[in-house]
């Protein structure tokens, strides 16, 4: 089998390269993600034009992980584009503009703004890390509770681990 990637900012433009042939049996799924995310420049995440209201691409909050900058194409009022433009990750192209998605892609060669928009992810897709959702989730239980409690007078002992 063989594995093609799209070429990189530094080859030939919207073109094609081959760069390595590999055997899908002897690297696992996983060990794959992690290698193309590691071995990636820009995270390109499409969306057919329409489909943005059904479906959010987990691709992308692995891409934040991994500090990628996102280049979206995707509807503007799609989910996908308002986390691409909230957290300042990277740029929202209209599905079907095919000369805004080249000169995007062009402006996001340079690797400080590469950087920086990956870094704008990670910050941003941090929030979601298990030990802060579980944090927030017994604050609010907590709360919950207290506020049980004295409008009840029922008084409840919660118990730490």
């Amino acid at each position: 089998m063989r594995r093609w990637r799209a070429a990189n900012c530094h080859g030939a433009a919207g073109g094609r390269k081959k760069t390595e042939k590999s055997s899908s049996a002897a690297v696992s799924g996983r060990d794959r993600l992690r290698g193309n995310a590691v071995d990636t420049s820009i995270s390109l995440i499409t969306q057919h034009k329409g489909t943005g209201q059904f479906f959010f691409p987990s691709k992308l909050l692995s891409s934040m992980l991994f500090c990628k900058s996102v280049l979206a194409v995707a509807d503007s009022d799609s989910e996908l584009a308002h986390v691409v433009k909230d957290s300042e990750c990277g740029y929202v192209v209209e599905p079907d503009h095919v000369d805004a998605l080249a000169s995007t892609l062009m402006e996001m060669c340079s690797p400080e703004k590469q950087r920086v928009m990956g870094q704008n992810g990670k910050n941003w897709v941090s929030q979601y890390a298990f030990e802060v959702v579980q944090g927030n989730f017994e604050d609010h239980l907590r709360k919950i509770v207290f506020s049980s409690q004295r409008q009840s007078g029922v008084h409840y002992q919660l118990h730490e681990k």
